[in-house]
């Protein structure tokens, strides 16, 4: 939908196994070379697997959406990821998540992405209201300090 509305360039980073499932997806809906599958080199919507977050440059993001991933990795990851985060976003952060922190057998609670940029520190919070179309979902709107 993104593509369609002229939203372009943009990057997908995901679970490899994720993105054999996206980029099969992506390339059978829309025209012929606009995605770009790691490793290739043409294409405006690249499908990459996590790890690559780390690799992309400075300031390189207007917008950055995370949705039902934060609360789901361990503490030390997540933090990892927004200080990443932090780095590449010149625009904003959306966050689409959960703020339950359900509790999952043999595991921590789930994070709280609001408790998760306060111990991180270098985000101002923006906006934040209920996810309409997620019931226990909220989407919160940080800018880099």
């Amino acid at each position: 939908m993104a593509h369609r509305a002229g939203l372009a360039p943009y990057a997908v980073f995901d679970l490899p196994w994720v993105n054999v499932l996206q980029g099969y997806f992506l390339i059978r809906a829309l025209p012929a070379g606009s995605v770009r599958l790691y490793g290739e080199s043409t294409g405006d919507i690249r499908v990459l697997p996590y790890y690559a977050l780390e690799t992309e440059p400075d300031k390189s993001f207007d917008v950055l959406v995370n949705s039902d991933s934060l609360p789901e990795m361990g503490r030390a990851t997540a933090a990892e990821y927004l200080r990443t985060i932090r780095r590449i976003t010149r625009g904003v952060l959306l966050s689409i998540n959960q703020e339950a922190m359900a509790r999952v057998a043999g595991m921590d609670p789930q994070n709280c992405v609001r408790e998760l940029v306060e111990d991180v520190g270098g985000f101002v919070a923006v906006s934040r209201h209920r996810a309409w179309m997620r019931h226990g979902y909220v989407e919160k709107v940080f800018r880099p300090a």
